[in-house]
């Protein structure tokens, strides 16, 4: 009798867990900070990074609440910051999914582990960037004109699955005043502190990289979380978490995300769009 009520509670435990975790999968959070030199004042850009969609077989109800809510933010470029789409994926979801962004805003994108496992491939992902206002980075960089700002945003390859080469991505560039990193695993920044400095070192003189921050992804805040522990973080995360890091600049933030991997849940890691007024 006891042992069939203890059952039953623990039964009904999990049960609760397990409803509330699939919940906060809807449970979209806005998070917006204002970035660069905000003391000058002005009129900032609005950078909306979205991260780890994981999209599947089709768009779900919470993706298209997503869409509304960026077409809300009115963002003057969108930064995606890897895993797109989920392993064993195809690319209907994403090229319906970047259909559906606003088409006069540029997008920049990056890989991470799950858009390589899906077996979409390069080449296709390329494609479906290009057709809707976007350009995938894969050790690249690219160049957006803002009125009298030039803001460089340059997208490295994902640190297990591709190989990152931050040299080749900067390769073509002259000096930079307002300069971007995306970057899908947050471990990868600690790569990109070490180069920085011999890249320019081996700059001529007025030839500088300035690196103001790196945006990652791929940890979604632990996506089950008990009292702010994550019990399991994927590979190549380190310390990294959620949220803001780094005492000087290049300063990195990494997203919680929007979806999830291995099991459709979230647990004290809602899901995240950024929204970042950056004053040049």
């Amino acid at each position: 009798m006891q042992k069939g009520l203890l059952a039953g509670i623990a039964g009904a435990g999990v049960g609760m867990f397990a409803y509330l975790a699939h919940r906060e999968l809807d449970q979209l959070e806005v998070t917006e900070y204002a970035i660069g030199r905000p003391q000058r004042g002005g009129t900032p850009l609005r950078l909306l990074q979205l991260s780890d969609l994981h999209l599947r077989s089709h768009l779900r109800p919470r993706h298209l609440r997503l869409l509304e809510t960026v077409r809300r933010l009115r963002p003057d470029l969108i930064l995606l910051t890897g895993d797109a789409v989920n392993r064993h994926s195809v690319a209907l979801p994403l090229d319906r999914f970047l259909q559906l962004l606003p088409a006069g805003v540029p997008k920049a994108g990056i890989l991470g582990n799950h858009d390589y496992k899906s077996g979409i491939g390069i080449p296709e992902f390329r494609r479906l960037y290009a057709r809707h206002n976007g350009v995938l980075l894969v050790n690249e960089s690219v160049t957006y004109a803002f009125g009298g700002t030039q803001l460089v945003v340059t997208g490295l390859d994902d640190g297990l699955r591709g190989v990152p080469d931050l040299e080749r991505a900067v390769r073509d560039l002259g000096r930079t005043d307002h300069h971007l990193v995306l970057i899908h695993r947050p471990v990868q920044q600690e790569d990109v502190l070490r180069q920085l400095p011999a890249l320019n070192a081996a700059r001529p003189a007025g030839q500088q990289l300035d690196v103001g921050y790196l945006l990652a992804g791929h940890t979604h805040g632990g996506q089950v979380t008990f009292l702010g522990l994550a019990p399991y973080l994927p590979k190549l995360s380190g310390r990294y978490i959620k949220g803001w890091f780094n005492e000087r600049p290049p300063l990195l933030y990494v997203s919680r995300g929007v979806g999830a991997s291995l099991v459709p849940l979230r647990f004290g890691a809602r899901p995240e769009i950024t929204l970042f007024h950056y004053y040049p």
